[in-house]
């Protein structure tokens, strides 16, 4: 999954975006690692294609 970095109190923050609808993943607390972002994203319906040929969008529950 793609991750955008923000700088935020105290350092980065990581969250996921849709690419399709560009709605951005904020989990409650804010990850301070991509690999924190990434989970979090999963644990709540959101996933990367599998397709290794194309571009692996990250897609919201609501576009998939």
């Amino acid at each position: 999954m793609t991750v955008h970095r923000y700088e935020h109190q105290g350092g980065p923050v990581y969250v996921v975006a849709c690419h399709r609808c560009g709605a951005v993943h904020y989990p409650s607390e804010l990850p301070r690692l991509a690999s924190d972002a990434r989970a979090a994203a999963r644990a709540e319906g959101w996933y990367a294609s599998h397709r290794t040929q194309e571009r692996r969008p990250d897609l919201c529950p609501g576009c998939r």
